[in-house]
């Protein structure tokens, strides 16, 4: 074993995968920007949606020393903050002309925010790929034909949050070795495996509170205070575990078959550690592992690590069902016999994982660190659960100030309808006083009136007996 050491701050292991193909990588036609190319690369062309500049339009002076091709798939939650990773404000010692990023969407319902990453930095590009299927073969093939670089890393899970000197050490990587192939280890977020992890409760609210619990992205080597190694047999200084950045030339990966589209289980399937197992075999390979750098893993319903343990295993037969019918030979893995080097540094955040990664500790160790992780999980949780109850009395409230609101309105129309009772009930005592007035004015004419009758009666009276008094004394003819 051969063990090489680079300048860095600090130190960790990390191993890595690539994937197996068949077909030939044929290189791109000419296409602009923001136009549908049709594939030479699949069986059946292929259209895809460019936004940003064709890896032809590129002048050999701008073609970058690294491409890095990353598959994505209904990622809107996680791929943010997987493509800010990979951004030359997040990577440390790069600057955004060393690389570039060519995000592939493998057929999203929706294009992955609208179709832009503009905002992740200048050497980004996008491209849709039309019609896909559930394998990110035909999408890695694509990205390939559109990439300018002929030093190529390889992302295949868009959902995977990488730390911050990947791309350094991976692009130092061609000065050392001939013929590299570098691996980075894959970590899952959250204090377990994740498909067992879920079993127990692990969610992406969680997943939320852990990233807002080191205020990720302010120090990116943090990460491994909230994962946790992909299998128990893990180790820093062995390849078992898959590997989600593996860096290599374009050469290297044609001479290997590629990436073979013929692997069409959901997710790939062995496609990724086809690949690897062939550039293991290789004797001329340099496979080189990074120690103290990884991808993390985000919760995102993918198709193996979002299930529970029990039906991924039943998904991993079909999948070695599928590479034994494609390949011709029985799956075998890990690989033996594999001559490794290393490159690297150890951060401070990643040393309680070396315990797990040493294979002489004790059981009382490896115990009491199964304690620590279900107690930070359950902080975790507990932690998720606060945040729940804060947004719920935030909700609370909103919802009183707006009936506090409305019942301000209510009284104010209360209060007007009273003032307006109170005008009218005034109106209607001054309409009393001056009917009742006009009632005792009646009733004083009604008396003068009918004391006008009685004295005109009198007088009639009076008259009327004057008269039979003259009549009385008139003389006899």
């Amino acid at each position: 074993m051969v063990v090489t050491s680079w300048p860095a701050p600090e130190i960790m292991l990390h191993v890595g995968i690539l994937a197996p193909p068949a077909c030939a990588l044929a290189r791109a036609p000419k296409a602009s920007e923001n136009r549908v190319v049709e594939s030479s690369y699949a069986s059946s062309p292929t259209s895809i949606c460019l936004i940003g500049v064709s890896r032809d339009a590129m002048s050999s002076r701008s073609r970058p020393r690294l491409s890095v091709i990353v598959v994505v798939y209904n990622m809107e939650r996680e791929a943010p903050r997987s493509l800010h990773s990979l951004s030359a404000q997040y990577q440390q010692g790069v600057s955004a002309g060393d690389y570039e990023v060519i995000v592939v969407d493998n057929g999203s319902p929706r294009p992955f925010n609208n179709g832009s990453v503009s905002e992740f930095g200048p050497n980004f590009r996008y491209y849709y790929v039309k019609d896909a299927n559930q394998s990110p073969a035909r999408a890695i093939n694509l990205g390939l034909e559109q990439a300018a670089g002929d030093y190529l890393a390889i992302m295949i899970d868009g959902a995977r949050i990488l730390t911050p000197g990947v791309l350094r050490y991976g692009l130092n990587l061609p000065k050392i070795y001939r013929n590299p192939c570098g691996l980075t280890h894959g970590f899952h977020l959250g204090y377990d495996f994740q498909p067992r992890a879920i079993r127990v409760g692990y969610d992406q609210q969680i997943e939320e509170a852990l990233l807002d619990s080191i205020q990720w992205p302010s120090d990116g080597y943090r990460l491994f205070e909230v994962a946790s190694v992909h299998g128990r047999n893990g180790s820093w200084f062995n390849v078992e575990d898959e590997s989600n950045f593996t860096f290599l030339h374009r050469s290297l990966l044609e001479s290997v078959g590629g990436f073979d589209e013929r692997f069409r289980a959901r997710g790939g399937g062995l496609l990724n550690l086809a690949v690897e197992r062939k550039l293991f075999e290789r004797s001329d390979v340099d496979v080189v592992v990074i120690l103290g750098e990884g991808t993390f893993h985000q919760l995102h319903g993918g198709i193996t690590s979002s299930r529970p343990f029990p039906e991924v295993m039943n998904l991993v037969e079909t999948f070695i069902d599928e590479y034994k019918h494609i390949e011709g030979r029985d799956w075998q893995w890990p690989v033996e016999n594999v001559r490794l080097n290393f490159t690297g540094h150890l951060p401070r955040p990643s040393l309680p994982l070396l315990r797990q990664f040493v294979d002489a500790v004790t059981p009382e160790v490896k115990e009491k660190d199964q304690d620590i992780h279900r107690l930070h999980l359950k902080v975790a949780q507990i932690t998720g659960a606060i945040h729940q109850l804060n947004n719920d009395l935030a909700s609370a409230r909103s919802l009183l100030a707006t009936e506090r609101a409305t019942s301000e309105e209510r009284l104010a129309a209360v209060a007007s309808a009273e003032r307006s009772i109170q005008q009218r009930e005034a109106e209607l005592r001054e309409s009393r006083e001056q009917l009742s007035a006009v009632e005792r004015d009646d009733e004083a004419m009604r008396r003068e009136l009918l004391r006008s009758a009685r004295e005109i009666e009198r007088l009639e009276s009076e008259k009327h007996l004057r008269q039979s008094r003259r009549n009385h004394m008139r003389p006899v003819q």
